[in-house]
């Protein structure tokens, strides 16, 4: 059996927008589809002349999604609707939910991004990026130093200082004048 081959008739069977690629060897392929649908197809030695159909994420979330396997020998309309009939229905609610994850952190990392750069350029040329949420801030001479944390959604929310007195209060009367809510 050629896989790649049975995969592309089983993706023509289940309509526009789908596809079937080579997978990573002779007995796996992807089967993709509209709205960012990934499956991955393998022949296991394990389930002789089976087919394992696996739902993935789009991000590594640690979470499996859902399978099912169908016999190798079935034709490809028929392994197109076990993949309809009991594969998608499980499957297409857990995409949708890992797609907004998804988006989501891909939102906050933007967003840690911006301000990790409006950080480094208002602390100027003595601030070294440590990592992607940490910055630290030495000025050469100086009796300051600071260490910055940016959180997830971009917030800073661990701040160290080492200050004058004189500098201290003026940060404090700034602070004091900010409208906290």
């Amino acid at each position: 059996m050629n896989l790649l081959q049975a995969m592309r008739e089983v993706a023509a069977s289940l309509g526009d927008g789908w596809s079937a690629t080579a997978g990573l060897h002779d007995k796996h392929a992807t089967l993709a589809g509209p709205n960012d649908v990934q499956l991955s197809v393998h022949a296991h030695w394990r389930t002789s002349g089976r087919l394992i159909i696996t739902g993935l994420h789009p991000m590594a979330s640690g979470e499996r999604g859902p399978a099912i396997t169908v016999a190798a020998t079935r034709a490809p309309k028929a392994i197109a609707a076990e993949i309809v009939r009991r594969l998608l229905p499980p499957y297409l609610p857990l995409l949708m939910t890992s797609l907004k994850k998804a988006a989501g952190v891909e939102a906050r990392e933007r967003q840690r991004a911006e301000c990790r750069a409006v950080l480094l350029a208002a602390l100027g040329e003595h601030a070294e990026p440590c990592r992607d949420d940490t910055i630290e801030w030495r000025p050469y001479g100086a009796r300051m130093s600071g260490t910055f944390r940016i959180s997830s959604d971009g917030d800073v929310h661990t701040v160290r200082l080492r200050l004058p007195y004189h500098v201290a209060v003026a940060v404090f009367e700034i602070l004091g004048k900010e409208n906290v809510q």
